[in-house]
C-alpha cells in the first residue's frame, strides 16, 4: 500500500464511545442440600433450646448462582455466601434467626431483603447495586457494608440501631435524607459528593470518612460528637472555610490534606483556631508554638466578636431610646 493510499480500518472522524460489553451469564449451578451438608458447621442449641442445630454455613467461593435450598435449614444464624454468581438476596429472609450475611463479590444489582428479626451483620460490598428500595425495615442491623456498587442515592429504610455504614466507591452526590440515629462510624470515601449538607442529621457521629470526593465547603458541619474526620483529596479552598470546624467542638483528630486550602502558610494554625480541641492534623501533632500562636488568635477574635456584639446591643438600646413613643 503506497503512502498516499487510506488504511481502509482507519478511523473516519469522530471515535466511537467504548461500550463495555455486559459481563457474561454464568452457567446455572443451583446449591443442593448435599452442598450445604458440606458446609455446615458450630452446633449449637435451637432458638427452643430443645434440640441442636447447627447454625453456620460457609458457601464461599463456589460459583453458586442460586441458593434457595438454604430456606430449608431454618436454624442457621451465620451466613457466609461470597464470591459467587448471585443476583438475589431474598432467600435469606426465611431464616429467622439469621444474625451475619456475607454476600460479597456477587451480582447483585439491588438489595431486596425483607425485615430479619436478628441481622445484625451484612455485608454486600463488590457487588452492581443501584438501588436500595426492595431494602426493608431492619430493626437489630448494626454493621452494613455497601461499598464498591453503583448507588447514587440513598434510599436507606428505617434502620435504628446501624452504627457502622460503609459507602466506599459509589456514585453517591447527595446525603440529604439520610438519618441514622445511632450512627458513631461512615465511610462516604470516593463518591461524588460536593458538600456536607444533611450530614448534621447524624447526631451520634463520631467518625467520619469522606476522601476522594469533591467536597468544596465544610458548611454544614455540625457534628457534637464527631472525633475523627477525613476530608482528603477534595476541592476545599480558602482559609474562611476552616471556620467551620468549630461545628464539631470535639474533634481530635483532621485529615485535610490534598485540598487547595492545605497549601496556605496559616493552614495548621487556623485550623487549630477552628477545632480548639484537635490533637493531630494529617497525621501530625502540634508543636508547642502552633499551639500558642492558635490561643493568641483565638483569644483576640473572641474578644473582638464580644467587643462588636456590645457595640451591636447599645447601638440597638439608642435606637430604642431615641425611637417616638407610640401616641
Amino acid at each position: 500500500m503506497s503512502d498516499t493510499e487510506e488504511d481502509p480500518t482507519a478511523g473516519s472522524g469522530d471515535e466511537e464511545e467504548e461500550i463495555n460489553p455486559p459481563p457474561p451469564v454464568p452457567e446455572p449451578n443451583v446449591l443442593t442440600v448435599e452442598g450445604v451438608a458440606t458446609a455446615l458447621s458450630l452446633l449449637c442449641k435451637s432458638g427452643t433450646g430443645l434440640q441442636h442445630a447447627y447454625t453456620r454455613a460457609d458457601l464461599s467461593s463456589r460459583k453458586l448462582t442460586d441458593v434457595s435450598v438454604l430456606k430449608e435449614f431454618v436454624f442457621l444464624r451465620y451466613v457466609d455466601v461470597s464470591d459467587n454468581e448471585l443476583d438475589a438476596l431474598e432467600i435469606l429472609s426465611s431464616l429467622p434467626e439469621l444474625i451475619t450475611a456475607n454476600a460479597d463479590n456477587n451480582r447483585l444489582d439491588s438489595l431486596a431483603l425483607a425485615s430479619c428479626a436478628f441481622l445484625q451483620v451484612l455485608s454486600v460490598q463488590h457487588n452492581r447495586i443501584e438501588q436500595l428500595a426492595e431494602f426493608s425495615f431492619q430493626p437489630r442491623l448494626e454493621k452494613l457494608n455497601l461499598s464498591h456498587n453503583m448507588l447514587g442515592a440513598l434510599q436507606l429504610p428505617q434502620l435504628p440501631c446501624l452504627r457502622s455504614l460503609d459507602l466506599r466507591g459509589n456514585k453517591i452526590t447527595s446525603l440529604e435524607g439520610l438519618s441514622l440515629p445511632c450512627l458513631v462510624s461512615l465511610d462516604l470515601s470516593d463518591n461524588q459528593l460536593t458538600s456536607l449538607n444533611g450530614i448534621a442529621q447524624l447526631a451520634a457521629l463520631t467518625q467520619l470518612r469522606a476522601q476522594g470526593n469533591q467536597i468544596a465547603t465544610l458548611e454544614g458541619l455540625r457534628l457534637a460528637r464527631l472525633e475523627t474526620l477525613n476530608l482528603r483529596d477534595n476541592a476545599i479552598e480558602g482559609i474562611d472555610q476552616l471556620q467551620n470546624l468549630s461545628g464539631a467542638p470535639q474533634l481530635k483528630t483532621a485529615e485535610l490534606e490534598g485540598n487547595p486550602v492545605a497549601e496556605d502558610a496559616d493552614y495548621r494554625v487556623e485550623t487549630l483556631v477552628a477545632a480548639r480541641t484537635l490533637e493531630v492534623l494529617d497525621e501530625d501533632g502540634f508543636e508547642e508554638d502552633e499551639r500558642a500562636e492558635a490561643t493568641q488568635l483565638h483569644r483576640q477574635r473572641e474578644s473582638e466578636r464580644q467587643a462588636k456584639q456590645a457595640e451591636q446591643r447599645l447601638t440597638e438600646g439608642t435606637q430604642e431610646l431615641l425611637s417616638p413613643e407610640p401616641e
